[in-house]
């Protein structure tokens, strides 16, 4: 395991959040390019806060959602919100990390409808955040 997989994957808060479950597993999938550990890294702060565990239970709530139902607006926002500026500064411009493309697609695959449309959403709004 690459140590910048190891040290995000051991900031991140104990939880029995299936999307936390599924968090790690993308990023796992993610720092197998090769090319990630400065995202990796970046992404660190993220593990020490508090409200990572909050978003992962929202994230889990929409898991019951109607697919029908608009996904929601708040949980986009404090996901993008989440992200530091450092982790999009640091997505590198090959691989996995760089276009979402079939890596996006599996990721998103993974999720229940109403939880796959916040996601995507919030990619969509890290990529403008990217292109600032």
């Amino acid at each position: 395991m690459p140590p910048a997989l190891a040290g995000l994957l051991g900031g991140l808060p104990v939880t029995d959040s299936p999307s936390a479950a599924k968090d790690r597993d993308h990023l796992t999938l993610l720092a197998g390019d090769g090319k990630s550990d400065q995202l990796l890294e970046a992404l660190a702060p993220m593990t020490r806060d508090p409200g990572v565990v909050v978003l992962y239970e929202r994230l889990d709530a929409l898991d019951r959602r109607l697919p029908r139902r608009p996904p929601d607006r708040a949980a986009r926002r404090r996901a993008r919100a989440a992200v530091p500026d450092a982790a999009i500064a640091a997505i590198p411009s090959e691989g996995p990390a760089a276009s979402a493309g079939a890596y996006g697609e599996a990721v998103l695959a993974d999720f229940a409808p109403a939880q796959a449309a916040v996601v995507r959403r919030v990619m969509e709004l890290l990529a403008e955040r990217m292109e600032r």
